[in-house]
């Protein structure tokens, strides 16, 4: 196990690292981008195409194996994290930046490390949000993404049938609108919220059931639900629908507040994903919930409990009760700012270059970072010593 570094540790392995030369590299177990989903940093190759900050691809020009090196773990305000060692680049903004709408400047991560907050306090290094990510979508999905939403959360998900519990008359007629032809909504109790989606007719196929099934949710409980990968690496129109049908039915909002509440950790951190994709930011919660039966105090399922910023011009709601009292941040956008640095260890690592006009390409958390300047990384490799002058 990996300890953190006390201050007088990290300042000896700047010196060492600034003086060895200019590798920009993160480690082999990183976490990049593509447009079919996650691929670690050992497996790019030159001619990958990775997620770039427009939430489009870039081609990689370039991979440079950069041996051993030591390695840091950078801590953003939201909780989110990545690898890199000393020398890598950054692109960041100060405050004064991002109200004058500037793009910021380029700096290795050693000169970040030794002035990540002011005198009061105050994060002095914040990056810049991936725009909404498009995937490579599968076509065709198997079932209507709101419609998988909705079912994630406030369906059951039986091996033979697939029922729906939620008192909204809206909502009950978005599913019926998108349930596929042979299948209806239809009341299994005089309550006006519990239904039950059923084939019109023994002859024809249970297309909702088959869907469930393909995508390997049939007979998942609450707290084992999860967005299948089709559905997290699609086009972002098909992720906010997603997330529409998930806020719809278990999400809440009081003006500015977005959150999202379940019991399944695997469906938390698949909407941290999308949140997040879409240029968003989140951070979770767990609370061990406790009630009281026959007088005996018990314990519930861990609830997972996410708080959410999305940007303004993202819709988080269908259901007009909700989307009505949603109010969208126009003025303060979501950011991530430097929280801290951890020392890791020794580990190998390597830098890429891709061809993307602003150098950024996406790691860990949908993070945005700079690629290297592929000259002085083929001077690394040739062991040629590069000074890098401002000016």
């Amino acid at each position: 196990m990996f300890k953190r570094a006390t201050k007088s540790q990290i300042k000896i392995r700047l010196s060492f690292s600034g003086a060895a030369g200019s590798g920009k590299a993160q480690p082999l177990d990183a976490k990049i981008l593509t447009p079919s989903g996650w691929k670690l940093m050992g497996n790019i190759q030159v001619g990958d195409s990775v997620i770039n900050s427009q939430g489009h691809s870039s081609r990689v020009t370039g991979v440079y194996p950069q041996g051993l090196k030591d390695v840091y773990r950078v801590i953003f305000t939201d909780g989110s994290s990545t690898e890199c060692c000393a020398d890598h680049l950054w692109l960041t903004q100060s405050h004064l930046d991002r109200d004058k709408h500037r793009q910021g400047t380029v700096k290795p991560f050693h000169a970040i490390m030794e002035s990540l907050k002011s005198e009061r306090g105050k994060k002095l290094h914040y990056i810049p949000m991936v725009k909404p990510i498009e995937f490579d979508e599968p076509l065709p999905l198997p079932i209507d993404p709101y419609l998988l939403g909705v079912l994630l959360g406030d369906g059951c998900l039986q091996d033979k049938v697939v029922l729906l519990s939620n008192p909204e008359t809206e909502i009950q007629q978005r599913v019926q609108d998108l349930l596929p032809i042979g299948c209806s909504l239809k009341p299994i109790s005089g309550n006006g919220k519990d239904f039950a989606i059923r084939r019109d007719s023994q002859r024809v196929e249970h297309k909702v059931l088959n869907a469930l099934r393909l995508l390997r949710l049939d007979g998942k409980k609450s707290n084992q639900k999860f967005i299948p990968p089709q559905y997290k690496f699609a086009s972002s129109a098909t992720r906010l629908a997603v997330l529409q049908g998930l806020f719809d039915t278990d999400g809440y909002t009081d003006s500015y507040t977005l959150e999202y509440s379940t019991s399944s950790k695997t469906l938390a951190l698949d909407v941290l994903f999308l949140v997040e994709s879409l240029g968003g930011r989140a951070h979770v919660s767990v609370r061990e919930p406790k009630y009281t039966y026959n007088g005996e105090t018990r314990i519930g399922l861990l609830s997972y409990r996410i708080f959410i910023r999305l940007p303004g011009e993202i819709q988080p709601f269908r259901l007009q009760r909700k989307a009505s009292k949603y109010i969208h941040k126009t003025k303060y956008q979501p950011l991530r700012a430097i929280d801290k640095v951890e020392y890791v260890g020794v580990k190998p690592v390597q830098c890429i270059a891709v061809d993307a006009s602003d150098n950024l390409y996406v790691t860990d958390r949908c993070i945005l970072t700079h690629n290297t300047y592929s000259a002085l990384a083929i001077a690394s490799q040739l062991n040629t010593r590069i000074a890098l002058i401002d000016t």
